[in-house]
């Protein structure tokens, strides 16, 4: 029992030591384009997040194997909505990039834009759904285009968000799965077949 609390302390010390890493190289890119406007300081940064980013995905990943099958773990949750905020900074850096080299008539060529993956993170408020089959399709247009439809972010972090949005008899439905990868479709597939279907909505 101790070597299993010690392993997790350790995935813990060593996840909370990444976030501050990126969380400072995330200030260090504002300070970038910002105060700098520095095109070429903001790809080295970039290179050293996206290092960093997969290297806390593997641990977050190990520690998400090591646990048992229920809840997710405070740090696991809070790390995919952190991860988030990641992928958001990234964005706009890349983006930064990107329109600079389209305005530099001086630049014979410009960046590939395939090499540069722009994600529509929301920059509202998630809707919320509590099982009201009324609401369900007004509910999934906005999340199926804020978030499901992201292929940037993993299912994982998708399922944390669906949780995050859903109350009541809609929350019920799925509280036993787990939050993985495998289980996000399945719980999608759930609150599509007992809110989505017609016949309620025809009843309702």
């Amino acid at each position: 029992m101790a070597s299993i609390k010690s392993s997790a302390k350790d995935y813990q010390n060593r996840i909370a030591a990444m976030r501050a890493r990126l969380s400072s190289y995330m200030e260090e890119l504002v300070r970038a384009r910002e105060e700098l406007n520095s095109r070429a300081l903001v790809p080295n940064l970039l290179a050293l997040l996206n290092q960093c980013l997969d290297k806390a995905r593997q641990q977050v990943d190990k520690y998400e194997d090591s646990l048992s099958i229920g809840k997710p773990a405070d740090e696991i949750t809070d790390w995919h909505i952190f991860e988030i905020e990641v992928i958001k900074a990234r964005s706009i850096a890349e983006e930064y990039l990107e329109k600079d080299s389209v305005t530099d008539n001086r630049r014979g060529t410009t960046p590939n834009r395939g090499a540069f993956y722009h994600v529509n993170l929301p920059k509202w408020e998630l809707p919320k759904f509590d099982g009201d089959v009324l609401q369900f399709d007004t509910f999934w247009e906005q999340f199926e285009d804020q978030i499901h439809r992201q292929s940037e972010l993993r299912d994982t972090t998708k399922f944390t968000y669906l949780r995050s949005c859903l109350t009541g008899n809609a929350l019920n439905a799925i509280d036993g799965l787990a939050v993985t990868a495998a289980n996000y479709s399945a719980a999608v597939d759930i609150l599509k077949s007992r809110f989505g279907r017609r016949d309620l909505i025809a009843q309702s």
